[in-house]
């Protein structure tokens, strides 16, 4: 019996710290010359994808997409600030399966810069 217990608080244990639900993902590249970063960070309830970039243009205006396993989750058109860079965010709820996220960046003049992840 007591080694029965012991074992059910061991799983208990287990259940509890691998079952929060918490990860963060980040992959980093460049584009032309364009530093990206895209990441994307769980807790047990959301997702958030982040997107940020890096033109070295101030007021650049770009069409930013962000798919979620092919389905578009934002689309947007942003502008860069002062210091030439553009974010992007959205929040999703969280799944257990993982999720290929792509972000596709493209100016009004230039071609696009596609990043992807899998969270």
């Amino acid at each position: 019996m007591a080694k029965t217990l012991i074992t059910l608080a061991a799983l208990s244990l287990v259940a509890l710290t691998t079952g929060c639900g918490e990860s963060d993902t980040t992959t980093k590249g460049s584009c032309d010359g364009r530093a990206y970063e895209l990441s994307a960070e769980s807790d047990k309830d959301h997702t958030e994808i982040s997107f940020e970039l890096s033109s070295q243009t101030s007021g650049e205006t770009w069409q930013v997409v962000i798919d979620q396993d092919g389905e578009s989750i934002l689309d947007t058109s942003t502008v860069t600030d002062e210091e030439g860079e553009l974010d992007a965010d959205v929040t999703v709820a969280a799944s257990d399966d993982e999720s290929t996220f792509t972000v596709t960046a493209t100016p009004e003049s230039g071609g696009p810069c596609t990043a992807s992840i899998d969270h």
